[in-house]
């Protein structure tokens, strides 16, 4: 029950942990298609509470979907363990975060460009 809710509001873990498992470009369709317009929904959601929603998101959320990569991994060494979370929040939170800021940046530049949105 909590690995589904967890693959439900942090769908890019889904594609992290079959990464290694699926020859390259797989799962790009499903990248594409699935995983990344239903994190950009997510993202969004926990972003309309200011502040809090990110911070749930990226210090609760993202970890928790790397721990279940490494349990169900069965990942022995500390260092490998810390390997799979820094990879999840190199992908999930600056890559995607910067996906994320681009978007925001060129398609609502002037919004986020006004004095009264910082």
């Amino acid at each position: 029950m909590l690995k589904q809710a967890v693959d439900f509001l942090v769908p890019l873990g889904i594609f992290l942990r079959r990464v290694h498992e699926e020859p390259p470009f797989s799962g790009w369709r499903a990248l594409i298609l699935k995983y990344i317009p239903q994190t950009f929904f997510f993202y969004w959601l926990f972003s309309l509470v200011p502040h809090v929603g990110t911070f749930v998101y990226m210090l609760f959320l993202v970890p928790l979907s790397a721990w279940l990569h490494v349990k169900e991994k069965d990942i022995g060494t500390r260092a490998n363990q810390f390997a799979i979370v820094l990879w999840y929040y190199t992908v999930i939170m600056v890559g995607f975060g910067g996906v994320w800021n681009f978007i925001g940046h060129t398609v609502m530049a002037d919004t986020v460009a006004s004095p009264y949105y910082s």
